[in-house]
């Protein structure tokens, strides 16, 4: 008996009338391909295959053209050929090699992509087949059901392509090849899943044993990401691999509700009997049930004719709106929703699952939090929720301007939480529209933000804020301010901002700009998170509780009713500086202790050793690893570019292949420029345990960071904060890596500092870095001496102007640490004379050099009437001046010279001329004669000094703005300095 075969128009009416839970799509090789180009299929591929048999020196060239069989059938002489390719043809490589050539087919522009590609170019860069772009425009036409995923056996990136050219960004995805699992994804992703691999820094899976092998967890991802959907399949071939049984074993399941409408090109239910016979075997049962089969069902026609519905369907919708009629509560998205941000309304968050007991524990370990989190009950609900939305309420109610609302904290305070809460519940109480932004990558658009309806009251949510306040350059607005701006001058009142970003990024961004100018700026004050009261720390502990022994961790062997206060004393003990009173440090510690987070950080760092990321030949331990080292103490967190570029995989993979995974596992969290671990307590355990339980080398780990740092710099964007920390890491690491013993501290700082220097030849600042490492190591004649080597080829640098006095800074600081006072009061009086002209001088500069002189002159003070103490009191004089300086020491040593009975100089000209006369001793006393050469008293004269503070240069050294007062003077004998030899 035939199978029964409904027809093409019933597909499409099939499609269209899914319900709400959505649409999954399948979709082969014939959709990538059409009559103006794209990539060849199973035809075209054997033909390119013979383009490579013809080219190679091949021992049997024949060999190639025997293997092929003679048949008519494409599909069976394609799975010959690449056999013969596996096994005698040069192997996998080879058959990456002829993938890459036949996707590189449809570019139309090979140089954007590099050779060998490094990326996937933009959509210009591209033909996309006309299937393509109408699948996109469907995946991307505002209705939920027809968002994806899409599941495809296509090597190439056309569907990313076309779906970013419809304003999605698709990140491409690959099943794991050894066991079949497929990641989850959050609900604002739109994947495209490559079950055969993909084109780039992947194998790619062709030859019958790569095809057939079974892999455990391939059918339970699909039962994951099938569940409760309807399975669009076009254009695919139904071969008899590991994916068509998995799926086979799907459709015989009861309770899974997956159904499946299948597309066949041909019309005659015979031919496809005959050509898809395993496939029709397999789901034979479920004929006319749970799955339907359908004829002469084109792939560059059919989607189309989609998208040309919806839209028609759309334009009814609006036109009866604009009459003033009513619209059912299913009318999709209006045509001017901003690209890419969810609308979060009763229909997305009905649909989110709730959240499994593993789940909610591993969001007490510090999970990132999603929509998910912010729907359950079991995440405790701070009393700020209530504040922020009493202030969008009154935001309605008054008008007159559109709001802003912030949520300012330190990582891991719980900001992005109380933000997702607060976002549920205007939505679901308030009936305000929200729209998300679920990546920190996406933008905001004046024109998208003029457009929304006039009539409703539109909140704007989104983390890491930041980047939205962030200016291009010093003369263009940021996104927010033109969105600002533009709503102000419209007279708009309705769409308002509740935003979320790391206090340290906001105030070198948003605290820049008068908000209040354009809107009405809630904060003053902002809602700052920091720390808990007695009543949070009770209702977070109620949650873990609720939840057992497993969330309560260490307290579970705390009395009961104490348990409330032990974490509330934790988290005001937590941290450090400005992140002193942390909420994730004190939950930390008060759930795991010191040694429990070692061992859970030693577990964890275990299990990601066997979770490869995506496209790279390292694992997302090699990641974490990378991000700690970049965290610990004051680090400020790694690059995301620099991140992708050590692990090898595209940069715009980097959030959904690592950060969203290292995110769940409750280890890192990404903003929109950079990775942090979840806490330093997090960071600094992480590097401990490297250190003492993994065999990863970390003077090697930071090499290799900085390298990539300044590598990467060249060719993208890196946050300077972070690019200055990597550059000048070596410093930063002797005091940051306390938890290493000191020996392995310093193989680590002077690894870093020395690969600067290697990376960066061309600047003198990253080896004044490499001097005060070894200083800073107890090293600092070492120090010295390769600040005296690198003396003469110093004016060849690029950055000599600004460096050289810096420089001279350092050298005479690592020759006092080393024990020659003269040497170190010479050099740093030299840093601050004219021998460096025209190198300009500053204030801090000034602050830096007296202070190191005037230690210089401390350890050479011999009495009270010497000429060093009185130097000493003319260096402090004339320190404590600068505007930047910090006086403490310079308060030191002015008290030091008051117990010496050195008076004060009657004004800063004579403080100078104590300063000289200092000077000029320590000269007489160098033992140095190249130093002495070098630093001859006349070359180091102080013209430029005196004109920085304001003092004439005239023989009685009076000053420029002021007459020298006329004071009483005690006699010359008690205020002559003695020579001090």
């Amino acid at each position: 008996m035939s199978i029964p075969l409904l027809s093409a128009s019933q597909f499409v009416n099939t499609v269209l009338a899914t319900p709400e839970r959505g649409l999954a799509y399948l979709v082969g090789s014939p959709i990538a391909y059409d009559e103006g180009g794209g990539v060849p299929g199973v035809g075209g591929l054997i033909d390119i295959m013979r383009e490579v048999a013809s080219e190679e020196d091949f021992v049997s060239e024949s060999a190639f053209y025997d293997t092929l069989p003679e048949t008519e059938d494409a599909g069976e002489m394609y799975r010959a050929a690449m056999g013969w390719w596996g096994d005698e043809g040069g192997g996998i490589p080879r058959i990456n090699q002829i993938v890459r050539r036949a996707v590189m087919r449809a570019c139309l522009n090979p140089e954007a992509l590099g050779d060998p590609p490094t990326g996937d170019g933009a959509p210009d860069d591209w033909y996309l087949p006309r299937g393509v772009r109408d699948l996109a425009a469907l995946v991307r036409s505002g209705e939920e059901k027809f968002a994806g995923p899409i599941l495809t056996t296509n090597f190439d990136p056309l569907l990313e392509l076309a779906i970013q050219a419809e304003g999605g960004l698709s990140i491409p995805e690959s099943i794991d090849y050894r066991d079949g699992s497929i990641r989850e994804f959050s609900p604002e992703e739109q994947p495209v899943i490559h079950l055969h691999g993909f084109w780039r820094k992947s194998d790619t899976l062709n030859t019958a044993p790569q095809l057939g092998t079974e892999r455990p967890k391939l059918t339970r991802s699909l039962e994951r990401l099938l569940r409760h959907r309807r399975l669009v399949v076009v254009s695919y071939g139904g071969w008899n691999d590991v994916f068509t049984r998995a799926l086979i074993k799907l459709i015989q399941t009861e309770g899974l509700e997956v159904d499946v409408v299948w597309g066949f090109y041909e019309d005659d239910p015979e031919t496809i009997e005959r050509k898809y016979a395993d496939l029709i075997e397999g789901v034979r049962p479920e004929i006319g049930n749970r799955f339907k089969a359908y004829g002469g069902v084109d792939a560059h026609t059919v989607f189309g004719e989609m998208v040309g519905h919806v839209r028609k369907k759309r334009g009814e919708r609006i036109q009866l709106a604009m009459q003033g009629e009513d619209v059912a509560e299913a009318d999709v998205e209006e045509a001017s929703l901003l690209n890419g941000w969810r609308l979060v309304d009763d229909a997305f968050l009905g649909s989110l699952p709730e959240l499994s007991p593993a789940e909610v524990i591993r969001y007490f370990d510090g999970a990132v939090p999603s929509w998910h989190h912010a729907l359950s009950d079991a995440i405790p609900r701070r009393r700020h929720i209530q504040r922020l939305l009493n202030e969008l309420r009154e935001a309605e109610e008054q008008g007159g301007a559109s709001s802003l609302h912030l949520i300012e904290a330190a990582a891991g305070e719980g900001k992005s939480t109380l933000l997702l809460q607060t976002a549920v519940d205007a939505a679901r109480r308030y009936g305000w529209r929200v729209l998300a932004r679920p990546t920190a990558t996406l933008r905001l658009d004046p024109d998208k933000i003029e457009a929304l309806d006039p009539d409703v009251q539109w909140l704007l949510v989104a983390d890491d804020a930041e980047s939205l306040a962030r200016r291009p350059d010093r003369h263009t607005p940021s996104d927010l301010e033109a969105c600002a701006e533009r709503l102000h001058a419209r007279g708009r009142s309705n769409v308002h901002f509740l935003l979320a970003a790391r206090d340290t990024d906001w105030r070198w961004t948003g605290r820049k700009v008068a908000w209040e100018d354009w809107l009405r700026f809630r904060p003053p004050p902002p809602l700052v998170l920091r720390g808990v009261t007695a009543a949070d720390a009770e209702q977070i502990v109620s949650a873990w509780e609720q939840q057992g022994t497993d969330a309560l961790g260490a307290l579970a062997e705390v009395d009961a009713g104490a348990r409330a206060e032990t974490f509330r004393q934790a988290v005001e003990a937590s941290g450090r500086g400005r992140e002193k009173g942390s909420l994730l440090g004190g939950l930390l510690e008060a759930r795991l202790g010191a040694a429990g987070l070692r061992a859970h950080v030693r577990s964890l760092l275990a299990r990601l050793q066997t979770v490869p990321v995506q496209g790279s030949s390292r694992s997302l331990y090699d990641a974490l690893v990378f991000i700690a080292a970049c965290h610990c103490g004051r680090g400020p967190g790694l690059s995301l570019n620099v991140l992708a570029d050590l692990l090898g995989i595209d940069r715009a993979w980097v959030g959904s292949t690592v950060m969203r995974p290292l995110g769940e596992e409750a280890a890192a969290v990404g903003g929109a420029e950079s990775a942090w671990t979840r806490h330093p307590r997090v960071a600094e355990a992480v590097i401990a345990e490297v250190e003492e339980s993994f065999d990863t080398d970390l003077a090697e780990v930071w090499a290799a960071i900085v390298r990539q740092t300044l590598e990467t710099r060249r060719d993208v964007w890196v946050p300077k904060d972070s690019f200055v920390y990597v550059a000048h890491a070596g410093p930063h690491l002797v005091k940051d890596l306390t938890m290493l013993s000191p020996a392995r501290r310093g193989s680590v700082a002077v690894a870093a500092a020395r690969a600067s220097t290697s990376a960066l030849p061309g600047r003198l600042d990253v080896i004044v870095s490499l001097a005060r490492t070894l200083r800073k190591l107890r090293q600092p004649a070492e120090g010295a001496a390769l600040l005296r080597t690198h003396l003469d080829s110093a004016p060849e640098k690029a950055d000599y102007r600004r460096v050289i006095r810096g420089y001279w800074n350092e050298w005479g600081t690592c020759e006092g640490e080393a024990g020659n006072s003269a040497s170190a009061a010479v050099i740093q009086s030299a840093s601050v004379s004219d021998l460096l002209n025209p190198m300009p001088l500053d204030s801090d500069r000034i602050a830096l050099s007296f202070s190191g002189a005037g230690k210089a002159f401390e350890r050479l003070v011999k009495g009270k009437c010497d000429v060093w103490g009185y130097a000493l009191r003319g260096a402090s004089t004339i320190g404590v001046r600068s505007v930047n300086a910090k006086r403490e020491h310079f308060d030191y040593s002015h008290r030091r010279c008051d117990r010496l009975g050195i008076p004060k100089p009657r004004d800063l000209p004579e403080a100078v001329e104590w300063f000289e006369a200092g000077v000029r001793a320590a000269h007489r006393l160098l033992e140095d004669a190249e130093l002495a050469s070098l630093a001859a008293p006349d070359a180091v004269t102080f013209l430029a000094l005196r004109a920085h503070l304001g003092i004439a240069d005239d023989i009685g050294g009076q000053s420029a703005t002021k007459p020298r007062p006329k004071k009483p003077r005690p006699p010359r004998r008690d205020r002559e300095p003695a020579d001090g030899r």
